[in-house]
């Protein structure tokens, strides 16, 4: 019985321990705000598992969400705003650190009316070629349209990153998939790809 009773009390103890370690591991808002949002991306990837229950336990609770999205957001100070996107799993996909202009505003109902960010492409990177990354060689198929279908000569579709210019980024799939960004602009900043035009639909008799 002591046995029992010793595991049931260590176990709460563990599982507290690995929540806070996760939480000491984020940066302040202070340290996203300083160094830009690609740094605090990528701080964030790095906490294994980052939830928003993390970032509130290091940020306290949201300031309030876009709606529409799944994207909270804390204020920095008066001029500045953080937005974390987050799967509906609520881990963090990606942050953003934005300005306030003038007319924009927040009010304290968890509602923004700040405008929506301005996805302009800065760059787009193949991280296979940038930093020779290895991946499976087999053709990977990342998009469609109506006449083609656009491949990869080898699985890294999750290497080729979408550099935008507010400094946020994303995953070539997610953006296109989106609409942020459109084959023409691989082609713009020189990403290598395959196509192949779609089978005619023949129609049965």
């Amino acid at each position: 019985m002591k046995k029992i009773i010793a595991f049931i009390l260590v176990l709460p103890l563990a599982l507290s321990l690995c929540a806070c370690s996760r939480a000491s591991q984020i940066p302040s808002l202070a340290e996203i705000a300083e160094n830009g949002a690609e740094w605090g991306g990528e701080q964030i990837q790095q906490v294994q598992g980052c939830t928003l229950a993390d970032l509130e336990k290091a940020w306290d609770k949201a300031d309030g969400e876009l709606p529409g999205e799944y994207v909270y957001f804390w204020k920095v100070d008066d001029t500045t705003l953080v937005n974390v996107y987050y799967h509906k799993n609520a881990e963090i996909e990606r942050i953003t650190v934005r300005d306030l202009q003038d007319g924009d505003s927040t009010d304290g109902t968890g509602t923004t009316f700040i405008e929506q960010p301005n996805y302009r492409i800065e760059n787009i990177v193949d991280r296979t070629k940038s930093e020779r990354l290895p991946y499976d060689m087999a053709e990977e198929k990342f998009f469609e349209d109506s006449d083609n279908e656009y491949y990869f000569s080898g699985i890294y579709s999750h290497y080729v990153i979408v550099h935008y210019e507010d400094g946020s980024q994303e995953d070539v799939v997610t953006a296109l998939n989106a609409g942020r960004a459109t084959i023409a602009d691989l082609d713009k900043f020189e990403v290598s790809y395959i196509v192949k035009p779609l089978s005619p639909v023949i129609p049965q008799k």
